[in-house]
């Protein structure tokens, strides 16, 4: 009886097949045979990720010691050259380690996602970041300080990262994490090629993660193929308001929330701001609103209303919102905890004309997947 073996399909139907097979059982195709072995290695080095596991469990902690283990036997100084997929979910010093047993360069790496606890000593990153030579396209940062502390994305690592401003399609800080506005501001000026920029704030605003308004006016953003913008702007000072505000900018200046009253707004500014925005044709979510996990075990509802933003731009014809009209991709626009939304009788009438296939989000849960209304902030790259 004749029997048929894999390798009497095709090429394209064995790669076909092989696709299909995740990283465990691609580690033991390379094991059956040489042939096996040279032709499924570049694909089981493709993309690399060591195991996730609950944070101090015994599963972590065994996946953490062979992901540590192998890079010591030097497999990445061997196959590092064929990865282009590197996600790290380590703490700062397994990150050490690693980095130790690595080559000095990764000339195929593209996509880099780093997740875990970190401490301000933030030359790790940059040092992983100068190791990507081939320029990066998608760069994810979820992280957070030692302890449970917010970590600060330094100038450091901040620098590495603009050396890929050319290539850069996607950025997105995730966790308990801050990034100045001005230096935010500046990736938008530098990456032209930039699809997603997700920053969307911390609860503690004085930490940073938002576009500072006198940062943005005398602007010039490049990356005109933006598609996600996830970001609050801040730094628009209204009078009239009673509610007793964090600290601010304005002009480069620190100010006191009460300071702030005494500020006259500037429509003028607000115009400004939308002209930057009106540019964005391209946009299919624009998030301005800092959003909150109200899953998380450390959520209060008081938080919506101790940061709430009060200093941002106003979603009103008045305020220029009109100049948007040619953002006709819009899917979502995510108003989370602002003070001025589009709640007047002639804006709401303006959006069902202009965007009428658009989601307006008002709510404080911004990051409940199960809503229908969520949509993840990289999918539209990959469709």
């Amino acid at each position: 009886m004749n029997t048929t073996s894999l390798d009497d399909f095709p090429y394209e139907l064995q790669t076909m097949v092989f696709s299909y097979l995740n990283q465990n059982d691609l580690a033991y195709c390379t094991r059956v045979c040489q042939a096996w072995n040279y032709r499924y290695t570049p694909k089981l080095w493709k993309h690399v990720e060591n195991q996730a596991a609950p944070y101090r469990s015994k599963q972590r902690q065994f996946g953490i010691e062979r992901f540590l283990s192998s890079a010591a036997a030097g497999a990445f100084k061997k196959h590092g050259n064929l990865i282009q997929s590197l996600k790290l979910k380590l703490h700062q010093q397994e990150l050490l380690e690693v980095l130790q047993h690595c080559p000095p360069t990764f000339p195929s790496l593209t996509t880099l996602e780093v997740s875990g606890d970190y401490s301000e000593h933030q030359d790790l990153l940059a040092t992983l970041l100068d190791r990507c030579i081939a320029g990066l396209k998608e760069v994810v940062f979820c992280m957070r300080g030692e302890h449970g502390s917010r970590f600060g994305f330094g100038l450091s690592p901040f620098e590495a990262l603009l050396k890929h401003a050319d290539t850069l399609e996607v950025l997105r800080f995730t966790g308990d994490m801050s990034l100045h506005p001005e230096r935010l501001n500046q990736l938008l000026c530098s990456a032209p090629n930039l699809k997603v920029l997700y920053s969307p704030g911390n609860r503690e605003l004085r930490l940073g993660s938002w576009l500072e308004a006198h940062d943005i006016v005398p602007s010039d953003w490049v990356c005109t193929n933006l598609e996600v913008l996830a970001c609050p702007i801040l730094g628009i000072p209204r009078p009239g308001l009673t509610d007793n505000m964090s600290f601010r900018t304005i002009d480069g200046k620190r100010v006191s929330g009460r300071a702030l009253l005494e500020v006259e707004e500037s429509p003028i500014r607000q115009f400004q701001i939308y002209a930057q925005l009106a540019q964005l044709t391209k946009l299919r979510e624009l998030r301005l609103g800092f959003l909150f996990d109200t899953f998380s075990s450390d959520y209060r509802r008081t938080y919506t209303t101790t940061h709430r933003q009060y200093d941002c731009l106003a979603m009103t014809l008045h305020s220029g919102l009109g100049l948007l009209k040619d953002l006709k991709e819009l899917k979502i626009v995510g108003l989370e905890n602002m003070e001025v939304g589009i709640d007047g009788v002639a804006e709401k009438e303006w959006t069902a004309e202009n965007w009428p296939n658009t989601v307006i989000r008002y709510t404080d849960c911004s990051l409940d997947q199960g809503n229908e209304d969520f949509l993840d902030a990289t999918q539209y790259i990959y469709e």
